[in-house]
């Protein structure tokens, strides 16, 4: 496959998307329907040309080292004995430089240095946590890579079964925005059943996933050859959800892709068909210039088609019924017996309304008990580190762990109220979704006008999913403000180092009895910072509610807000029909004769339009043959 020549092609339809975008708001016809929000935010969603690449797998699979080779240089921290502890985003860019990004969207500039200090737990727990007034959310690096699309960012994730318990949910979160995934696995065992089920899940986000098989180099040809065989069986399963129905496992060497960015051109060309990266770069780059030259692409000219038909609709309408008293009082009863269903089956008082917005309620509530849960001795945060204390085996890690212990609990707290309140957000955001695109379906079934002689299939690129919509759709709707400034949960706890001086110091006591009292010490601190932590969120307030009341409250007022809306507009787009129709049917002869010529200026503004929309539909089609997309 010629990549050159498509990096062309994807870049000529994101420019008729955009031409034919802006033929559409440079219409003035007072005739024009009105446009839905959707079709607005395609503007400011043109703008972020920015896709998500995100590497998941088990934790020390070589998901980090895989990245590096690729890139051709050392950038991220890579340790055989504990993974990356932080998300790193690696955005495509001719300018080189690094950033921490926190949950609150700011940002620190740090040095290249700076990556390892950052982003492995083995130096966090050596070098003492990082400690900031605010949690980290990811790393981000700009750095150039050569061999793909400036609008694709490479995010390495901690990944799952992890020994630290939150970086399966890290992986997960980060998950929910990815354009395509490259999951990472190893010869040395066929697929777990974990990792087999995370693979399912990614699948319901994007049905763009490459397979790799890292560290060939450790064993003999037969082997991997096996190991593929096995782990392409496992899962075999899955294949029709896997963009091309297949199942395809590639295997690589990353040491031997990493070690020819330091070899002349012979040897370095070499290293390269002997590491295998060929055929893992063609199904990468296939895999990339399927989610950017199509994916938004198409839907955004599902939407523009969308609006096109309603707007041949008002056209062709207005041609048969300006002549015709007869034709049109026809209509406008079709068009108010529409009206008056479309209120009875998805207004404010109808079931399916109310089913949408019981099931608001209940999520938005659900956010009380999950939080009772996090801020508690049963859940995951307090079990992680009381397995941390456990595992404790001498004076200098404890120590160390002591020293560390206020900063990662508070964040911990942090990350996991987030991940709650998100998780929650995102479900509502389903509900919303679904509710708008079946009332859209009811009323553009019902509408016996419209024109449909354009149309392109949805392309299964992941952007066109129902779980990649919710995202856009978030953005469109509304924000949920999610409670994540570190420091803002509790105030400081302090650390342990003030026992530990005294304790330590003593002469007469063991190293083992200094470390049980440590170990007992940090998990009564442990004890007192999930009461403090449960306190400040779910007990103690300064007003009249706490402060995890005061989410839930966010989260209902501002989905009931969005719900409302989505209805709104959408009867907006029916009650415009009837209006304009009434109006025709009561206006003199003079208004007509005007009404008559507006309706052939339209016509005429509009076909240039109407077959842009055509040439760009046959762009899309040719690029999905091309790029065997079913």
């Amino acid at each position: 496959m010629n990549f050159t020549d498509l990096e062309t092609k994807v870049s000529s339809i994101r420019a008729q998307v955009i031409r034919v975008y802006d033929e559409i708001n440079q219409c003035k016809s007072p005739l024009l329907p009105p446009k839905d929000k959707e079709l607005i935010a395609i503007g400011e969603q043109l703008s972020k040309e920015l896709y998500d690449v995100v590497v998941c797998g088990e934790v020390k699979k070589g998901k980090s080292s895989f990245i590096n080779s690729i890139i051709g240089e050392a950038l991220l921290p890579v340790n055989t004995e504990v993974a990356t502890s932080q998300v790193f985003r690696i955005v495509n860019s001719d300018k080189e430089f690094y950033e921490l990004v926190f949950v609150d969207g700011s940002r620190k500039d740090i040095s290249k240095d700076d990556l390892t200090k950052y982003g492995s737990q083995v130096a966090a727990d050596e070098n003492g946590y990082p400690e900031f007034e605010k949690a980290i959310d990811y790393i981000e690096i700009h750095y150039p890579i050569a061999f793909l699309p400036k609008s694709i960012a490479i995010v390495d994730t901690p990944g799952i079964g992890a020994v630290y318990a939150d970086h399966e949910r890290i992986t997960r979160r980060y998950l929910k925005n990815a354009a395509a995934v490259i999951f990472i696995t190893d010869p040395q065992n066929p697929i777990t059943e974990p990792e087999r089920a995370f693979v399912e899940s990614a699948l319901n986000i994007t049905s763009q996933m490459v397979f790799v098989m890292t560290k060939m180099d450790n064993y003999d040809s037969e082997y991997i050859v096996n190991m593929i065989r096995r782990n392409e069986e496992i899962l075999l399963p899955l294949a029709e959800h896997v963009h091309n129905g297949r199942i395809t496992v590639l295997p690589m060497s990353s040491k031997i892709l990493a070690d020819a960015a330091n070899n002349n051109e012979v040897l370095r060309n070499l290293d390269i068909i002997s590491s295998q990266f060929d055929k893992v770069r063609e199904a990468m780059l296939t895999m990339i210039y399927t989610v950017v030259g199509l994916g938004d692409n198409v839907e955004y000219t599902n939407q523009m088609i969308a609006y096109n038909s309603r707007v041949m609709s008002v056209i062709k309408e207005n041609i048969e019924t300006l002549n015709d008293d007869g034709k049109a009082k026809q209509l406008l009863e079709e068009k108010r017996r529409l009206q008056m269903e479309f209120v009875s089956k998805w207004g404010p008082n109808s079931s399916m309304y109310k089913e949408v917005e019981q099931s608001i309620a209940d999520e938005s509530n659900s956010i009380l008990n999950k939080i009772s849960v996090v801020c508690g001795s049963t859940g995951y945060v307090y079990k992680r580190f009381q397995n941390e204390i456990d595992e404790l085996s001498n004076v200098n890690d404890a120590k160390q762990y002591a020293k560390d212990f206020s900063a990662r609990f508070q964040e911990s707290i942090e990350r996991a109220v987030r991940y709650e309140t998100e998780s929650i957000c995102d479900n509502i955001n389903v509900k919303l979704q679904n509710f708008s695109n079946e009332m859209k379906t009811f009323v553009s079934s019902n509408g016996n006008s419209t024109v449909r002689d354009l149309s392109v299939s949805l392309v299964d690129t992941g952007c066109g999913t129902v779980s990649q919509a919710v995202n856009e759709f978030k953005m469109k709707y509304f924000t949920i403000v999610v409670f994540v400034a570190v420091g803002a949960i509790f105030g400081p706890l302090g650390t342990l180092i003030g026992f530990l001086a005294g304790l330590i110091a003593g002469i007469f006591m063991s190293r083992e009895e200094k470390l049980r009292k440590i170990k007992n010490e940090s998990l009564n601190y442990l004890n007192k910072a999930i009461v403090a932590a449960n306190s400040k969120l779910c007990v103690e307030t300064e007003a009249a509610v706490t402060q995890v009341e005061r989410i839930r409250r966010d989260i209902y007022s501002k989905s009931r807000n969005a719900l409302r809306e989505i209805y709104d507009n959408q009867k907006k787009i029916v009650d415009e029909r009837v209006a304009a129709l009434t109006h025709q049917i009561e206006t003199d002869a003079q208004a007509k004769q005007k009404m008559r010529v507006d309706t052939e200026d339209l016509k005429n503004e509009w076909q240039p339009i109407h077959t842009h929309l055509k040439e760009l539909k046959d762009s899309i089609e040719s690029l999905k043959i091309e790029l065997q997309v079913a």
